[in-house]
C-alpha cells in the first residue's frame, strides 16, 4: 500500500480540550512525532472506537469545511455538478431528482480552485478510498539520501499542525539547497510538473486530467525529486497554516 498523507480535522471553538482528550484516546504516544502535547489516555467505559470517532466529528472541522468545498443540498454549484454525472452511471436510476437526493450533504471537492492543499502527487483518482487531498508521500522513499533517515522516517508520524509546519519547513529547506545544487530551481514553485505525467498505485501519481503512465527514468531526475519535495513541503505548510495535523495512512 505505501505511504500517503492525509489531514486530520481540527476542533471547533470553545471544544479545543475535549477535542484533544479524545484524539489522545483514539491514537498511542507511538504514532506521534515526539516530544508532543497530545496526552493519551484509556477509551472511557461505555464507549469504544466508532462512537467517540463519532463524537469527534460533532465537535471537529473537517478539511472539506476548511476547503469550502460545495455541498450538494445547500449550494446551487454543487447541485449542478452532481446532476452533470448522472449521464456517466453506468444504469441510469430514475428520476435523476431521487438520485441526486442521495448525495445530500455531499462535498464537492472538485469545484474547490487548485491549492497546495490538493497534490499532484496523489493517489485520489485511482481508489475511492483517498480523497482528492492525500498526498503521496511513498515517493519521498526516493529522496532519503537528501532528506537523510531521520527526516524520511519523520513522514511516518503523526504531526499536530505546529509540528507540521515546522516539517514543511525542513522539507522545502532541502528542496532548495538540492535543486540549488543541481540548477533546477526553476520547478520550486510549479504545480505541474510537465514531463512527469504520473507514477502510483503504489507507484503512481495523479494529475488534473487523471492520465496515468508508466513510471520510467523521469523519477530518477533532479527535477523531480526537487519538484517533489517542494510539493511535500507545501502541501504541509498549507494544512498546518490552517489548523491541521497530518495522519499517514499506510
Amino acid at each position: 500500500m505505501g505511504l500517503d498523507w492525509q489531514p486530520f480535522g481540527k476542533p471547533k471553538t470553545g471544544f479545543e480540550t475535549q477535542y484533544w482528550t479524545m484524539v489522545g484516546q483514539l491514537t498511542k504516544e507511538e504514532d506521534w512525532l515526539q516530544p508532543s502535547s497530545v496526552r493519551h489516555s484509556p477509551i472511557p467505559a461505555g464507549d469504544n472506537p466508532d462512537s467517540l470517532r463519532e463524537k469527534l466529528r460533532a465537535i471537529e472541522i473537517s478539511p472539506y469545511e476548511t476547503l469550502r468545498a460545495p455541498r450538494v443540498g445547500s449550494d446551487p454549484a454543487a447541485d449542478a455538478w452532481i446532476r452533470s454525472q448522472y449521464d456517466n452511471v453506468p444504469s441510469r436510476p430514475a428520476p435523476i431528482d431521487e438520485w441526486v437526493r442521495k448525495f445530500d450533504g455531499f462535498y464537492v471537492v472538485a469545484l474547490v480552485p487548485e491549492n497546495d492543499g490538493l497534490p499532484i502527487y496523489s493517489n485520489h483518482g485511482l481508489s475511492s478510498s483517498f480523497e482528492r487531498w492525500s498526498f503521496r508521500a511513498q515517493f519521498l522513499c526516493d529522496c532519503e539520501d537528501i532528506l537523510g533517515k531521520d527526516l524520511l522516517n519523520e513522514a511516518w508520524a503523526w504531526h499536530t499542525a505546529p509540528q507540521l509546519a515546522d516539517y514543511g519547513k525542513q522539507l522545502m529547506s532541502r528542496a532548495i539547497a538540492y535543486a540549488e545544487a543541481h540548477g533546477v530551481t526553476d520547478v520550486l514553485p510549479l504545480r505541474l510538473l510537465e514531463n512527469a505525467k504520473r507514477f502510483g498505485m503504489a507507484d503512481v501519481v495523479y494529475v488534473h486530467d487523471n492520465q496515468a503512465i508508466e513510471s520510467d527514468e523521469t523519477t530518477e531526475t533532479p527535477q523531480f525529486k526537487a519538484h517533489l519535495m517542494s510539493s511535500a513541503a507545501r502541501w504541509a505548510a498549507y494544512w498546518a497554516s490552517h489548523g491541521h495535523g497530518l495522519y499517514p495512512d499506510y
